[in-house]
């Protein structure tokens, strides 16, 4: 099923949760709605289950106008963070329980309600455990328990807040991976809530950027990354420096590099070479980060390299290493047509990305 957002505006009293939203997201994709605290990202979910009414807009499943209609009517299999399961049921009864509530009309059979939950529990590998109670189950099966649970009323539409926000990390990666398999193999149009950058851009299709209740971006996480559409998508995805263009002039524009473009060398390689120290030395499995010092500044400067580098090049805490900021980024409010173009000659080694109109 296809949604369609159109100008949706929400206020909670003065303050704007939402204002002149529009988004359309295809059958089967997943989406990725991706924010700071505050950014709308969770009002917008809930405006699309039915949980939060609209000030102003529109909202569409494939075409047919679903804005004055309740939850129910709408289908959606909504999943919370913190799984929101029945503490004295069991797990079949939590699953089947979307089931047995519906009027007799549409209410399935008993048989037909054990043969669909058994399904589910198989679906998310808990098959066998349907006589369990939360307590005596993992956060981790919990949330696949609050995700069948959420399957079984077949929704066309499958909404999750922050899903995994309150499991640590490894069960975390696991499910992400888990929940991409599932969510291809359904074929469900889904759209899940984040702060987590590294699961927006590993889970979704195309990754919504929110703040201040505004979409700043919609693309996919290559887009997104490698051509932000403003200032706020760049330093919001991913670690930045802040850097003037021109090293030693000091009235230089401002712009903007990641850690990774930061090139290292023991010596100075041209005039514009940047004399650092090294302040700090943090090690990730493959990857080291510096934390460098300018002698003459008050500014830090971050370089990303691999270990394999780190060592060719011997660096030390308190050693002098020589920076390179050649792909530097400035950000303009002109030329809306243009992602990427060359910088005038005057700009160090610059790129200009300018913001849509």
């Amino acid at each position: 099923m296809s949604i369609e957002i159109r100008q949706v505006s929400m206020n909670y009293g003065a303050f704007a949760a939402l204002q002149d939203v529009s988004l359309q997201i295809q059958k089967g994709e997943l989406i990725a709605l991706l924010g700071p605290s505050g950014s709308g990202k969770t009002s917008l979910l809930r405006s699309i289950a039915g949980l939060e009414a609209v000030g102003q807009g529109q909202i569409l499943f494939d075409d047919t106008d679903v804005t004055e209609k309740s939850t129910g009517e709408r289908n959606v299999g909504f999943v919370f963070q913190h799984y929101a399961l029945f503490k004295h049921m069991n797990i079949f009864d939590n699953i089947a329980f979307g089931l047995k509530v519906r009027p007799r009309k549409s209410r399935p059979n008993k048989a037909e309600i054990r043969e669909r939950v058994e399904h589910l529990l198989k679906l998310v590998q808990l098959e066998g455990l349907g006589d369990r109670y939360p307590a005596q189950l993992s956060g981790g099966q919990r949330q696949r328990i609050a995700l069948a649970r959420a399957l079984a009323i077949e929704p066309s539409v499958l909404l999750l807040d922050e899903p995994f926000g309150a499991l640590d990390a490894k069960v975390r990666l696991d499910l992400r991976r888990w929940l991409r398999q599932l969510q291809k193999s359904l074929s469900i149009t889904s759209v899940f809530v984040t702060h987590d950058q590294e699961e927006a851009m590993e889970l979704a299709d195309r990754v919504v950027v929110m703040n201040k209740g505004r979409i700043e971006q919609v693309g996919t996480p290559q887009e997104i990354y490698h051509q932000p559409a403003n200032e706020f998508v760049y330093r919001f995805l991913g670690r930045v420096n802040q850097v003037q263009t021109e090293p030693f002039a000091a009235d230089a524009p401002i712009g903007y590099i990641r850690p990774h473009e930061v090139k290292l060398a023991k010596h100075a390689v041209d005039q514009k070479s940047i004399p650092s120290i090294i302040t700090h030395i943090h090690a990730i499995g493959p990857i080291v980060r510096l934390e460098l010092a300018r002698p003459d500044k008050e500014e830090l400067l971050e370089a990303e390299l691999s270990i394999e580098r780190f060592h060719q090049l011997d660096l030390k805490l308190g050693e002098t290493v020589y920076a390179q900021l050649s792909d530097v980024i400035v950000f303009g409010e002109k030329e809306p047509k243009q992602r990427y173009v060359n910088a005038a000659p005057a700009v160090y080694g610059a790129r200009s990305v300018h913001a849509d109109a």
